[in-house]
């Protein structure tokens, strides 16, 4: 377990600390949005909320099962949490094309909420893999927003990027909270995120620092300042991307050739999934190993999802 903590690091410690405040609290709700779904202590913590929770996952193509195809963990994973908080409380859906939602929504006893959000899926390659962030706000106005944004998906997920919320930016206010402000994908149309990004890049006065899946095939207004930031003498610029080759790469400032550690590497080493005859259940045997990662998603097996039955 100590391995798992180490690679899981704050975000690790961010998501079980809301898993363990719902838990612990008998009257406390969670509403979850997912899109990668197969971190198998996470999926038995939802487990043991019953039918506390609500849960919305995404139903694309590399999410559902398929006759040709081995299924996806997210198949056995959304079954447990059926037999667990019971079928109205599971949904399926996407919006154009896919839900890449990644959002928990904790309504404690008192009423008071707290939300967790960020760019970490709720899986093994999310929470221990890839280079991700993650927040958490705890206030009453924050909280209540996502809780708009949940049911409106929750009634309609297909309908969203119509929705008055998709139309404009909120800005974040509260006791202790820094200067914030969310949109809510997908919008009609794009520039209701992007343009406030860029402008925001403009008025930079000292850093910019950012994590951009794949800046070689990005386009739009967002992207315009990032290729054109290095002229910016007057500000320090940082950020990390993924390849076109699939190779997560990091480089120093002043240095674009530094040596970097590829995908590939951490590819292939991992946790080992395996089925424990004597009982059915799936048993999951993490391997002892100074870099410990989930398998790219086109390795199906090495995904497969551990839940208490």
């Amino acid at each position: 377990m100590d391995q798992w903590r180490w690679l899981g690091f704050q975000t690790r410690e961010l998501v079980y600390g809301i898993l363990d405040e719902a838990t612990k609290d008998p009257d406390a709700k969670l509403d979850v949005l997912a899109f990668d779904f197969d971190e198998p202590d996470l999926i038995r913590a939802l487990q043991r909320l019953g039918s506390r929770l609500r849960l919305f996952l995404d139903d694309s193509r590399s999410h559902v099962a398929h006759d040709d195809e081995d299924d996806p963990p997210e198949v056995e994973a959304k079954q447990a949490i059926v037999e667990s908080a019971g079928g109205a409380n599971v949904k399926t859906g996407h919006f154009s094309a896919l839900a890449h939602d990644k959002i928990i929504i904790l309504t404690r006893g008192d009423g008071i909420r707290k939300v967790l959000s960020g760019s970490a899926n709720f899986s093994v390659r999310g929470l221990y893999a890839q280079s991700n962030s993650v927040f958490v706000f705890d206030g009453e106005d924050v909280g209540a927003l996502y809780a708009r944004m949940f049911e409106a998906v929750w009634t309609e997920a297909s309908g969203f990027r119509s929705a008055d919320l998709a139309k404009e930016w909120f800005d974040l206010s509260g006791d202790g909270l820094p200067a914030a402000a969310v949109s809510f994908a997908p919008h009609s149309d794009s520039a209701v995120s992007l343009d406030r990004v860029a402008a925001s890049i403009d008025g930079a006065e000292s850093s910019v620092l950012f994590a951009i899946m794949n800046i070689g095939t990005a386009s739009g207004p967002v992207m315009d300042k990032i290729e054109h930031i290095r002229d910016r003498k007057d500000l320090y610029a940082y950020g990390t991307t993924q390849a076109l080759n699939g190779d997560l790469k990091a480089t120093t400032p002043t240095d674009p050739d530094s040596p970097f550690i590829p995908w590939s590497y951490l590819r292939n080493r991992v946790p080992v999934a395996g089925t424990n005859a004597s009982t059915g259940a799936i048993a999951c045997r993490r391997e002892r190993a100074s870099m410990m990662v989930a398998r790219s998603k086109r390795d199906r097996q090495s995904r497969r999802v551990c839940v208490s039955r």
